[in-house]
């Protein structure tokens, strides 16, 4: 995503496998949470591959919006691992 113009920061809140990714300068911010584990011995059973996908899809939609029409505004992809018992949304 870096190549693409996106801010990522690796490692935010302490988190080893938790990126946060940004675009955009000023105005409103809007914030797509993309979960993504896996449930020992069962895999992906409750769809964060999913989750994930579809808010990596729209946090690129909505900066590529913000970049072409010129708007002020923020958006932020926040990476959630481990979320079902990892602590991903303790920070």
């Amino acid at each position: 995503m870096q190549r693409h113009g996106y801010n990522v920061k690796r490692h935010p809140y302490g988190i080893e496998t938790s990126p946060e990714v940004e675009f955009g300068k000023g105005g409103k911010v809007i914030v797509f949470n993309a979960e993504y584990d896996a449930l020992h011995g069962l895999g992906h059973a409750c769809g964060h591959n999913l989750i994930a996908t579809s808010s990596i899809a729209a946090f690129i939609a909505t900066a590529e919006t913000i970049h072409e029409a010129k708007l002020s505004g923020t958006v932020r992809l926040l990476g959630t691992p481990a979320e079902q018992g990892g602590g991903g949304k303790s920070a």
